[in-house]
Formats: C-alpha cells, sequence, structure tokens
C-alpha cells in the first residue's frame, strides 16, 4: 500500500520546460553601432595594426619599383665635399671662439668696473661682437664654400652661439642690476653673481645642449656608458637611413618635379608634391629623431646635464601654435624668455609678440637655408611667415572643436608639402652649381697635362667662385660659364694652331676630349633650354680645321643638344 500511496501517475508529473533555440530575443536594450561617437567600444587596434602592415607592404613594393627604376643611387657620404670648403668650415669656427673670447672679457671687465655695465660702449660692444658672429661665418661660406652641407654646419653654430652670447649677456645684466641693487634673493644661490663670471662656468654654458644662459644647472651623478652608446647607435641608424631616403627617393622625386614645373603642368606639380611630402615626412621625422632625441640626449650624457626636455609630445597637439611650442623646446625656451616675455612686458599685446618671434625665426630660417645654397630669394623667410596665418587659422578650428585635432594636422601636412617643392628650387641650385664645380676640378686635373691652358681654368674658376646663384636662373648663369670656356678655348686653340702647328691641335684636341667626356657624363647639355646661342657654322671658326671645330661643338654640347634625340629623357629623368 505504501508503494501506491508515492506512485504519481505520468499525466500528473511537473513537465520541463522547452528551451528557446528560434524565438530567444535578441534585441533587448538600445545600443549604438561600434563606429559611431555614441559607442561605449571604441576600440581600433585592430585597423591600427591593418594600416600598419599596409604602410609596410605599400613601402615593400616601393622599394622594389624603385629598385627597378633606379638600381641603387646610393653614393659614399661626403665624396664630393673638397678639401678647400672642409678648410673654409673649419676658419669659420674657429673665428666663433673670438666671439666667445670677447663676450667673456666684457662681462669681467663688467665686475671690475661697474660703471662698465650700463653704458654704450658696453651695448655697442655687444652688438659689434652679435653682428661680426653672424656675418663673418656667412661671408665665409657665401664666397669660399660651395657644399651647403658644410656651410650649413657652419651657419648653425653661428646662429646657436648667437642666441648663446645674447643669453649671457642680458641675464648677466639682470643678475647684476639684482646685485647692485640688493634686492630679493639670488635665484641661483649656488652661485650667485659675480661669482659665476668665470672661465669655467662660461665653458660649460657653452657646451651644454641649451640656448638659454644660468648660473647652474641641475646635472646627473654619473656618466652613463650604455645610454650613451644606445644612443650613438640611434643616431648612426637614423642617419644612414635619412642617407638612403634622400639619394635613392628624394632626389629622384626632386629631379623628375622640374620638368612638369618648367612645363607648368599644374597636374603634374600636384603628383610631383604629393609623391614627394611621402619621402620628406619620412626624412623629417628622422632628423627630428636623430637630433631631438639622440644626438642631444648622448651630448647631454657627455657633460652630464639633468633637463633632457628637448622636446614634448608635439605629436599631440591641437593647434599649430601649440605644435611650435612643443616641438623645439631648447628654441622656445630661448624666444619665450627673451624676446616674447620682454615685449610683454613692456604692454606688447599677445599676437604681436607672436608675430615677433615667427619674423626673427623666418629671418634665421633664411640665414641658415639661403647663404649655404647661395639661394637668398627669400624662400624659407616665407614659409616661416606663411606660419602666422596658420596659427590663427588653426587656433580658431581648436576654439570651435577643442578636441580634434585632424584639422591641424591636414593643415600641417599641406604646409609641409608646399614647402618641400621648395626644397627643388634649392635642390636645382645646389645641384647645378655642385656640377660647374666639378667641371672645373676636372680641368684642373687635366690641366696638370696641358699647362698651356692655364689662363682657361683660372678664367673659369674665377667666374663660377664670384657667381651670385639664384634659383632657376643660375641655369643661365652656369651656362655663361660654359660660354666663356668656349670663348676662351677657342681663342687660345687658334694661339696654339698659329704657334705649335699640328702639335698645338693635338694637345688642344686632347684637352677638349677630358673636358667633353665629363660634360657629357654630369648631362650640362641638357640644360641648353634655357637658353643660349653658341656658332653652329664651322665656317665661323675659319683658322681651325673641321676635326677642331666639331670638338669645339661637342665640348659645349650645343649641337647636340639641339637635337630632338639628345632633348630625350635621360634614365635619371624618367617618371618616378
Amino acid at each position: 500500500m505504501s508503494r501506491l500511496e508515492v506512485f504519481t501517475p505520468p499525466s500528473q508529473k511537473p513537465r520541463r520546460e522547452l528551451a528557446l533555440v528560434h524565438a530567444r530575443p535578441v534585441h533587448v536594450i538600445n545600443s549604438a553601432s561600434p563606429f559611431s561617437k555614441d559607442s561605449e567600444d571604441q576600440n581600433y587596434r585592430g585597423f591600427l595594426h591593418l594600416a600598419i602592415l599596409l604602410l609596410v607592404v605599400n613601402m615593400l613594393r616601393l622599394m622594389v619599383e624603385n629598385f627597378q627604376k633606379y638600381g641603387v643611387l646610393l653614393s659614399i657620404p661626403g665624396r664630393d665635399v673638397p678639401l678647400s670648403d672642409l678648410l673654409c668650415c673649419c676658419c669659420a669656427v674657429m673665428t666663433l671662439w673670438v666671439n666667445i673670447v670677447v663676450s667673456y672679457v666684457l662681462e669681467r671687465a663688467v665686475v671690475h668696473t661697474p660703471w662698465l655695465g650700463g653704458s654704450k660702449l658696453y651695448a655697442g660692444v655687444i652688438f659689434v661682437n652679435v653682428t661680426a658672429l653672424l656675418l663673418i661665418p656667412a661671408f665665409i661660406v657665401w664666397t669660399h664654400m660651395y657644399h651647403p652641407l658644410l656651410g650649413s654646419l657652419a651657419m648653425s653654430l653661428s646662429i646657436i652661439l648667437c642666441m648663446k652670447i645674447i643669453s649671457y649677456h642680458v641675464v648677466n645684466a639682470e643678475l647684476r642690476q639684482r646685485w647692485k641693487e640688493r634686492v630679493g634673493e639670488d635665484p641661483y644661490p649656488g652661485c650667485p653673481y659675480p661669482q659665476n663670471i668665470t672661465l669655467r662656468n662660461v665653458a660649460y654654458f657653452w657646451v651644454a645642449p641649451t640656448l638659454c644662459y644660468q648660473s647652474t644647472y641641475p646635472l646627473i651623478e654619473a656618466f652613463r656608458p650604455k645610454f650613451f652608446i644606445k644612443r650613438l647607435v640611434e643616431l648612426g641608424a637614423a642617419l644612414a637611413m635619412i642617407h638612403i631616403l634622400t639619394e635613392q627617393y628624394a632626389i629622384p622625386t626632386v629631379k623628375n618635379s622640374m620638368k612638369p614645373i618648367n612645363e607648368l603642368n599644374l597636374m603634374g606639380m600636384i603628383e610631383r608634391l604629393l609623391k614627394l611630402s611621402i619621402s620628406s615626412l619620412y626624412i623629417w621625422l628622422l632628423v627630428f629623431y636623430a637630433l631631438f632625441h639622440s644626438f642631444l640626449n648622448a651630448f647631454a650624457e657627455l657633460v652630464r646635464f639633468g633637463d633632457r626636455m628637448f622636446y614634448k609630445s608635439w605629436w599631440n597637439a591641437k593647434s599649430f601654435e601649440e605644435y611650435w611650442r612643443l616641438w623645439n623646446a631648447p628654441v622656445h625656451q630661448w624666444l619665450k624668455r627673451h624676446i616674447y616675455s620682454p615685449m610683454r612686458a613692456q604692454g606688447w599685446s599677445s599676437s604681436t609678440s607672436q608675430a615677433s618671434i615667427f619674423v626673427i625665426s623666418a629671418m634665421a630660417h633664411e640665414l641658415l637655408v639661403g647663404v649655404p645654397t647661395h639661394v637668398l630669394e627669400g624662400w624659407a623667410f616665407f614659409a616661416m611667415i606663411f606660419q602666422i596665418p596658420l596659427v590663427a587659422a588653426t587656433g580658431w578650428f581648436t576654439r570651435l572643436k577643442p578636441n580634434s585635432t585632424c584639422f591641424d594636422w591636414f593643415i600641417f601636412r599641406v604646409a609641409v608639402s608646399i614647402s618641400t617643392n621648395y626644397s627643388g628650387l634649392y635642390y636645382l641650385s645646389v645641384s647645378t652649381r655642385t656640377k660647374a664645380h666639378r667641371v672645373v676640378m676636372i680641368a684642373e686635373k687635366a690641366e696638370q697635362t696641358t699647362s698651356d691652358l692655364d689662363h682657361i681654368i683660372e678664367l673659369s674658376i674665377l667666374k663660377v667662385r664670384r657667381m651670385q646663384i639664384t634659383g632657376v636662373r643660375e641655369e643661365r648663369q652656369r651656362l655663361l660659364v660654359l660660354e666663356t670656356l668656349h670663348q676662351c678655348i677657342t681663342q687660345k686653340i687658334e694661339e696654339m694652331y698659329e704657334k705649335c702647328g699640328e702639335d698645338g691641335m693635338d694637345r688642344a684636341s686632347a684637352f677638349l676630349t677630358v673636358l667633353h667626356e665629363a660634360i657629357r657624363k654630369l648631362g650640362l647639355s641638357r640644360l641648353v633650354r634655357f637658353g643660349i646661342t653658341l656658332p653652329e657654322n664651322e665656317n665661323e671658326y675659319p683658322r681651325l680645321k673641321l676635326p677642331i671645330s666639331r670638338k669645339l661643338r661637342d665640348f659645349t654640347g650645343i649641337q647636340g643638344a639641339l637635337n630632338e634625340s639628345s632633348l630625350k629623357e635621360t634614365p635619371e629623368a624618367v617618371e618616378n
């Protein structure tokens, strides 16, 4: 009976709930799409990885394409630097020590002769010293140096030292005034004025990686060899990459940019501009890393300089004004300390003070770029002045979109792309001047075996060195140098033919062959499109036999260049 009492019929057992498969709810809450700004999950790291992968693949494709078109274009760095330029660069740098000594002696004299501090003599000596500091190296570079890199090195050191000297004098003048009036505490209690006017103190300032003078600086405890070696390795790798990108990618693009510029082909110029902006961006980033991170950190480690804030996070800048404050901290600190703050203290507005800073920076850039390249056309100056409206435009947009940086980076890339177009003009002037110098060097070698043509070489060198090279017009000027060579050789061969007969003609013919081969390799014959007319008819050389007159025409490259076949693009001018 007990079993019957606990027995439950199947119809009365609880039924198990059926699991929902097709009818299970899917849409239960309000949610936004992942690309929407209202979405809580906005992690796009996968797209970042995809973009990096596409960038690497595209770079590999461009490398293969470049190699197929040009082969290996790399050359040994510095192979075309003449010894005369090295000597002139050393002389320009050595003159800077005179200005350093003058500054130190002047401040030392003021300590022992207090009345000299506020006199016109004191201000006059500083003015003359700073002016000489800029003009003497600029004169040496302009008149005696043709290689732009060495010239840029000399001018960079000149401008850096000029900023250091100005800071040294104005800071000591302010410290001296406070010391005389006995007002307040000295901002540098570890080395108060005038105890800081020592040779050791000023020597450390000259080598410290800063432009702003202080009596004392924060120092690290000890030199770190591993840190120093790591920075040197980074510097070497960055310089190697800069050389490869410049020789293998940037220079061919700049060369091929000259054709659409000369033909005023708008679409061609835009295509070349966009292509050049890619390599220029890589080079610009590498230059920044090599200079501001690797070199300055390595140099600071040598002198145990503690403040390594040579740059800030400019890649997160929200405006152009913020970018210029972050990317070059030493220059920004100097401009703010010695230009902006004094102007604001005297009642000038913020916008006027900022504009003054850009004008001063523009003049420094023109001096730094124009003098070494011998192209004082104002391109670098106006490129910096153009930043003033860009700062205003991006500042206005930043006020509308405080958290947006896309527009600023777009404007920044447009500005950089436009500025790289000027590099084509700089490159054209520098490269053609380099080629003219090489012709003279080859002629100097030939002169060793043809001493009768000494005056030809001397006249050509004199004309090359005295030439005022300005932009594209330099092409016409360099052709005038070739015309001078042509006229001198014509006259000399006539004299040699009259005096020496066939023997003189043989010697002159050998000399012309050497120069003709040099000019053919340098591709100078393609430059006749800029306009110069030399005699084509051999009857215009009445005293010369037919073979010599032909060699004269070959030497100038005029006869071959006037033919359509010779104006065809060479491999280096093939579209990149």
